[in-house]
């Protein structure tokens, strides 16, 4: 995915991707839902078990204009695990528009992050978010 899609697909509503870092060669898959109640609250999970689809996780959320993952006491995962730390790592770059280092990898599913149909077009799977659905966005990508 080009860097340039990498923020609208985290905040598209319903998306799910994998970090890894070739540093410490550590992967994680992640789900970021966006609050349907507060519209600028996404909560984020991480996946903790075999099964790709049911197997996640509450790890903590993040506002929309800051980007810093928080911890509650529902939290399944302490702020020093190394799930927490990647996700929090990778949330400030973006949040601040940064490029990802080449150690970080960003893998996105092959759904779509807003409604979760399977993606077929070229210029969809690259956006990582359908065609009808990059409308809805605010900001939408041209």
């Amino acid at each position: 995915m080009q860097y340039r899609y990498i923020k609208p697909y985290i905040l598209s509503g319903n998306c799910t991707f994998t970090l890894m870092s070739t540093k410490i060669d550590k992967r994680y898959t992640y789900k970021i839902q966006q609050d349907q109640k507060m519209g600028m609250r996404y909560f984020c999970k991480v996946m903790y078990g075999p099964d790709n689809v049911d197997d996640y996780r509450f790890l903590g959320w993040f506002y929309l204009d800051n980007f810093l993952l928080l911890f509650s006491g529902k939290s399944c995962y302490p702020k020093e695990s190394s799930q927490a730390r990647m996700l929090s790592m990778f949330l400030e770059l973006i949040g601040n528009n940064k490029e990802l280092p080449e150690t970080c990898l960003f893998y996105p599913s092959a759904y779509c992050g807003r409604c979760g149909r399977l993606l077929t077009t070229p210029d969809s799977i690259t956006r990582g978010i359908g065609p009808e659905c990059i409308k809805q966005i605010n900001g939408g990508i041209e």
